[in-house]
């Protein structure tokens, strides 16, 4: 993994995504206890994200602060899972729902885990978008993530 490739994959993963996903999360209205520590904790991550994002800019990648940054991935990742787990308590009668079954499902058709390297990872969540649109009537705008 080079250098070049790892300030590409931050810049990418820090251009908005995790802020849009954090400010949908904010905005859907729930009792759903669950889904409210979920969606505390996305904010957590992405708050450390933010400052990691910071703090490694312009940082050599190939330091052992690379694993630290992987870690914070990780737990990203896991954390958008169980937030996509979360919305499946949901009434049968609410559209989000159905979009996060089909999202878990590519959770499980790409056998994502968080113990993959980092690039592995991106190249699944890469994969996993592909599948999402050539599959479904739905955009990721509807999900509310920008390209």
């Amino acid at each position: 993994m080079t250098t070049s490739y790892l300030v590409r994959l931050s810049v990418a993963n820090h251009d908005g995504v995790t802020e849009q996903i954090d400010e949908r999360l904010a905005e859907f209205e729930t009792e759903n206890q669950m889904f409210i520590t979920a969606r505390q904790a996305v904010h957590t991550a992405r708050q450390a994200e933010d400052a990691a994002y910071r703090r490694y800019s312009g940082k050599d990648f190939a330091s052992d602060d690379l694993k630290k940054a992987e870690q914070l991935e990780d737990n990203y990742m896991s954390v958008i899972h169980n937030s996509l787990n979360a919305l499946l308590y949901l009434p049968e009668t609410e559209p989000m729902r159905r979009k996060a079954q089909l999202a878990v499902q590519l959770f499980k058709d790409f056998n994502f885990s968080v113990s993959d390297g980092m690039e592995a990872e991106a190249r699944k969540t890469i994969n996993m978008v592909q599948q999402w649109q050539a599959t479904t009537d739905y955009t990721l705008q509807e999900l509310g993530v920008e390209q």
